[in-house]
């Protein structure tokens, strides 16, 4: 009887890896044949990008190596109905002017209307897993109907929350899933292997504009930002609780005042962290805004978009999630800062990577030690160590940049050579 069980269950598994072996070699068929429809036009192919909020557009490079090549025309589309907002909508199309990017305002149109020019794309680039970041009608359609799928993710993810990141429906839509590190493949790979997606180690294009700007500070006063996260303890935040805002805080405010005359402050909060404070018991909103005023006369207040900000900073402070691994890449000295309620921050493998790269806050004594010592003194001991990692392949740093890998990554998947 047991030997009987055993070759059952042999029997079963090598019906599962055929089945797996013949859909990986149906899906190549199968891509075949869509490359092909594809490339019967001799158009350039239209590439979109959605655009769901001006703060997480991290594909400038991306988007120009595409508009100067021969086979690409790129485009965005402003996609705001989640929170029907007017300032988010406007904050979007204020971006592509300014840059002079191509774009469509997809909120405005009707669904039939996003149908019929969706059906005119080649590539569309998602930036995050989430339904409601773009328009439902795109995961309505056949596969074989529509424009292959890519993902580059606006953040890095640091978390330990696999499942949530990389476990959903969206990633098994997809045809290219572009990550910023093997790390992020491997994990992954860990939550789920489709054979008709093509896994993709592109590094992470966020960082390009300001990685290893180490000097570049021309400030008389160094820039230090302080960077509070949103998960704070009145709600469940699956449990993360990064947030260590209601332990230093207003320590925080008060080292500001302290070294105004030898420092220039940034607070850059979480765009979540505000409203958070508004419901939260112990705050509201008289205290919420005192608190936000303070900055905003004692020192600088952004919300926007952080490159230069970032290319401006001698170090930063913070308890964040995607900042965790996106400041190491300006060489700058970084703090993340820690409390008795979060001694072993929910993080994955990368994430303990980057975080062995910071300095940690578990008190006001050695926050103020790493402004005194490391910023303003200059006594940096963990630079070397810090320097070899962001320059490493752990960290997803290749020989080519990002989004140049990215832009060859789809004319491989078309089987074609760079032109010119």
């Amino acid at each position: 009887m047991i030997s009987f069980l055993k070759n059952r269950l042999l029997s079963a598994l090598m019906d599962v890896i055929f089945l797996r072996y013949a859909l990986r070699m149906w899906a190549r068929v199968w891509m075949r044949r869509r490359v092909r429809t594809a490339l019967k036009t001799d158009r350039k192919l239209l590439v979109v990008f959605i655009l769901f909020d001006a703060a997480i557009w991290k594909f400038d490079q991306t988007y120009i190596l595409l508009k100067n090549s021969t086979e690409f025309d790129p485009i965005i589309w402003i996609w705001t109905n989640r929170y029907k907002e007017a300032d988010k909508m406007e904050g979007c199309m204020q971006l592509c002017r300014s840059r002079g990017y191509s774009f469509v305002n997809a909120s405005e149109l009707s669904e039939s209307e996003i149908l019929q020019e969706y059906k005119k794309v080649s590539f569309l680039f998602f930036s995050a897993p989430y339904r409601w970041s773009s328009p439902s009608v795109f995961f309505k359609t056949r596969r074989k109907d529509r424009p292959f799928h890519c993902y580059v993710p606006y953040a890095f993810n640091v978390s330990d929350l696999t499942q949530q990141q990389y476990g959903q429906w969206f990633f098994q839509n997809l045809d290219i899933n572009f990550h910023p590190s093997n790390l992020h493949r491997k994990i992954h790979i860990s939550e789920g292997n489709w054979p008709w997606v093509k896994e993709e180690v592109s590094g992470y294009p966020g960082i390009e504009p300001f990685a290893f700007t180490e000097g570049e500070c021309n400030t008389k006063k160094p820039i230090i930002i302080y960077a509070p996260h949103h998960t704070i303890s009145n709600e469940n935040n699956f449990n993360l609780s990064y947030a260590t805002f209601e332990h230093f805080g207003e320590f925080l405010k008060a080292l500001a005042l302290e070294t105004k005359e030898q420092v220039d402050w940034v607070f850059k909060p979480h765009p979540l962290l505000y409203n958070k404070l508004l419901i939260h018991p112990e705050w509201g909103k008289e205290k919420t805004n005192k608190y936000y005023a303070f900055w905003e006369d004692n020192a600088r207040c952004e919300d926007g978009d952080y490159v230069e900000l970032f290319k401006s900073a001698r170090g930063m402070i913070h308890d964040s999630g995607s900042f965790l691994a996106e400041f190491l890449a300006t060489g700058q000295p970084v703090m993340y800062l820690l409390d008795e309620h979060n001694t072993q921050p929910r993080l994955n493998e990368f994430g303990f990577l980057c975080l062995k790269q910071c300095y940690l806050g578990r008190s006001t004594v050695e926050i103020r030690r790493f402004v005194q010592e490391v910023i303003l003194q200059g006594d940096d001991a963990m630079k070397d160590e810090r320097v070899n990692f962001i320059r490493s392949e752990e960290y997803g740093q290749r020989h080519q940049s990002s989004s140049e890998m990215i832009v060859d990554s789809i004319r491989g998947f078309l089987g074609v050579r760079k032109k010119g």
